[in-house]
C-alpha cells in the first residue's frame, strides 16, 4: 500500500484549486473564485473558455488536408498567464499541465474535464506525468503526488532522494528517475523510499526509455549509453558517444537511436553498447529520431528531414523545407510538425504533400503512431482531439 496522505478537499482558495465540472471553471472564469480570497489585494480573472478558444481558431480547412476532422474541444484549467507544459494522452484521459502546477484530465471521448488540481506551488518545477493503472503519478522535480484517476483525489505525497530534471518511467513498482546532476533514482512506489541509484557521466537532459523486459535506457549529456534493469539498477549495457542528447530516444528491434548534440545521428546496439552506425550532419541535433518499418526519421540540420535505413544508416533521401519531428502516419503519409507548422510527406520520396500553418498550437501529438487520432494543445489550454477522416 501507498502511504496515504489526507484526502485533498475540493477547494477554491487564492494558491490552489479542485475543480470537478466545466460550470465551475465558467463561474471562477466569472471572477467568483477572486471573490474566497480574503486577500484584500485584486485577484486576477482567470482567462475564459471564450477568450482562451478566440486565440486557438478551429483552422477546420488545415486540419482536413491533413486527413483529421475536429471530434471535439476542451478546455484544461488554467491560472492567469501561465501556460501548457505538458499534454499526454493516457488510456481514456488527456492529462494536461500548465506552468503553475495545474493538472487537468480531459475525458477522451467527449474532451470534458473529469476533474482539475494544482499539484503544488506555482514556483514549483514540473517535470511530467505517467499513468500507473487508475492512478495518474505527476511529478516535480522533489516529489511525486499520486492521483485517483477517477476522483482527482490525492492519495499520496512522496519526496524524491534526488533532484530530478526528467520525467520518470514506470518498472514495475519503481519509478525511474533522471537527474541534471547525472544520477538516477529507482524510487520505490511502496514506501516512498530509494530502492536504488546510479551513476552517469554528466547531467541527463533527456527522459529515460522503458524498453522490454523491464529494462531502461538512459543518455548524459557526457555521451554515456546505459541500459540497466528498473528494477534492480544493475547496469546491463554501457556504451559511449562524444555527446549527450536533448531529444527523446527511439528504439528498435535491440537497437537505440540517439539524435546527438554533437552533430551525430546513432544506432546503438541494446545488447552490446557498441556503436552499430553514426551520421554527421553540420548542426546539433535537437529533435527526436522516430523508426518506422526498417526506416529511421530524422531532422538533419539544413537538410530537414532525412530518412535512414535503420539496419545500415545509408540515406534514402531528405527534405530541407520539413523541420521538427515526424509525429505519425496518415494515409500512408508521414506526418510531421515543426512547432508551428504541420505537413505531410511522401513515404518513399520524402517530397512534401501538403504543409499548413497551425495557429496557436504548442503541442500535437498521435495516440498511435499509424492512423491514429491527433491531440493539439494551445498555449492557453485549449485542447482539441482530431479524428481520422
Amino acid at each position: 500500500m501507498l502511504p496515504v496522505t489526507t484526502a485533498r478537499k475540493p477547494r477554491v482558495t487564492c494558491l490552489g484549486f479542485l475543480i470537478r465540472s466545466a460550470a465551475m471553471v465558467v463561474l471562477l472564469a466569472a471572477g467568483l473564485a477572486a471573490s474566497a480570497c480574503s486577500s484584500s489585494a485584486k485577484t486576477p480573472a482567470l482567462p475564459t473558455p471564450e477568450a482562451r478558444a478566440a486565440a486557438a481558431p478551429m483552422q477546420a480547412d488545415a486540419w482536413t488536408k491533413l486527413g483529421y476532422r475536429i471530434d471535439w474541444r476542451g478546455f484544461a484549467t488554467m491560472l492567469p498567464g501561465s501556460k501548457v507544459l505538458f499534454m499526454d494522452q493516457l488510456g481514456d484521459v488527456v492529462a494536461v499541465q500548465e506552468s503553475s502546477g495545474v493538472l487537468s484530465v480531459l475525458e477522451v471521448k467527449t474532451g470534458a474535464t473529469r476533474w482539475s488540481d494544482q499539484v503544488a506551488s506555482s514556483l514549483s518545477r514540473y517535470i511530467g506525468n505517467v499513468r500507473d493503472g487508475d492512478r495518474l503519478v505527476s511529478s516535480t522535480d522533489s516529489e511525486a503526488f499520486f492521483y485517483d484517476l477517477q476522483t482527482g483525489t490525492l492519495k499520496a505525497r512522496q519526496k524524491l532522494s534526488i533532484v530530478s530534471n526528467r520525467r520518470p518511467v514506470k518498472v514495475g513498482e519503481i519509478l525511474v528517475y533522471g537527474a541534471g546532476s547525472g544520477q538516477v533514482l529507482g524510487h520505490l512506489t511502496l514506501n516512498g523510499f530509494r530502492q536504488w541509484g546510479a551513476m552517469m557521466d554528466g547531467p541527463i537532459e533527456s527522459d529515460p526509455l522503458a524498453l522490454s523486459n523491464g529494462r531502461v535506457a538512459l543518455v548524459s549529456r557526457g555521451g554515456d549509453v546505459v541500459v540497466l534493469d528498473g528494477s534492480s539498477g544493475l547496469i546491463d549495457v554501457k556504451g559511449k558517444i562524444y555527446l549527450g542528447t536533448e531529444a527523446a530516444l527511439a528504439t528498435g528491434p535491440e537497437v537505440l537511436y540517439i539524435a546527438s548534440l554533437d552533430h551525430s545521428l546513432y544506432a546503438i546496439s541494446e545488447r552490446s553498447g557498441d556503436i552499430l552506425w553514426r551520421v554527421r550532419t553540420d548542426a546539433p541535433l535537437r529533435e527526436a529520431p522516430v523508426l518506422h518499418e526498417g526506416v529511421v526519421y530524422s531532422d538533419m540540420g539544413t537538410d530537414g528531414i532525412t530518412a535512414f535505413n535503420a539496419t545500415t544508416g545509408k540515406k534514402l533521401w531528405s527534405n530541407a523545407a520539413a523541420k521538427g519531428e515526424i509525429i505519425g502516419v496518415r494515409n500512408k503519409r508521414l506526418l510531421g510538425f515543426d512547432g508551428s507548422n504541420a505537413y505531410t510527406l511522401d513515404a518513399g520520396k520524402g517530397t512534401t504533400v501538403e504543409s499548413v500553418k497551425l495557429e496557436g498550437v504548442s503541442i500535437l501529438k498521435t495516440d498511435q503512431f499509424v492512423d491514429g487520432n491527433l491531440y493539439a494543445a494551445s498555449p492557453g489550454g485549449v485542447v482539441t482531439k482530431l479524428a481520422t477522416r
